[in-house]
């Protein structure tokens, strides 16, 4: 029973993996060949944000300080370069997530029969490790790559501040608003863990095989 409920839910998350890849395809689609490209949005970091004293309401002693630092920039534009890029990474993300989903399924049924030490499990829980790593770096390069592809299409001094990519220099006297690009580690550390566990699933299959033969 536990195995058919954990199928059935992986089973749902291809489900809405598949309809948000192919939805968000069809947007970009749309918006590239109307004219009217896909909204983006961007976490920011403000740089030389100015910070606002907090004071105790009893004693009016100071306590800490409000700085606001943080901001979302979103944005339709882009042009055709930049919606096509957007469609590599929809599809990319949602290949690669495809991809580690339905091998987990198989995964799962191969455990279901007892087929556990095999080189069938070995390939694909390589498969998963290896997809959660390129994932995380895909990650990585969007961050990186995207937002100075978005940001040449539209004016970066409107307002107080210029609006740069995470990796630039800034103007010195100008106050900026950065793409704040937080890189995580948790699907690199996953996809590592998951090869580790292909390693000892490989040992156990050759073990298997290597007491077979002795029998």
């Amino acid at each position: 029973m536990t195995i058919r409920i954990v199928r059935i839910f992986l089973w749902i998350a291809v489900a809405f993996v598949a309809a948000g890849t192919l939805a968000g395809l069809a947007a970009v689609g749309h918006g590239a060949f109307t004219g009217k490209a896909a909204e983006t949005s961007l976490p920011l970091r403000i740089e030389g944000a100015q910070a606002s004293r907090v004071v105790d309401r009893q004693s009016g002693a100071p306590v800490g300080e409000l700085t606001l630092d943080r901001a979302t920039l979103n944005v339709r534009s882009g042009g055709l370069g930049y919606a096509g890029v957007q469609a590599l990474d929809i599809a990319l993300t949602g290949g690669l997530w495809l991809m580690i989903l339905i091998a987990t399924i198989r995964l799962v049924a191969q455990f279901a029969r007892a087929e556990h030490f095999n080189t069938k499990a070995v390939h694909r829980l390589r498969l998963i490790g290896w997809s959660m790593i390129a994932l995380n770096g895909w990650m990585w390069a969007r961050m990186l790559a995207l937002p100075p592809l978005l940001l040449s299409t539209i004016n970066t001094a409107t307002g107080p501040y210029r609006i740069l990519p995470s990796i630039s220099q800034g103007v010195a006297g100008a106050r900026s608003a950065r793409v704040d690009a937080s890189l995580g580690f948790a699907l690199l550390a996953a996809g590592l863990l998951v090869l580790i566990l292909a390693e000892a699933f490989r040992a156990g299959s050759q073990l298997r095989e290597d007491n077979e033969a002795i029998v």
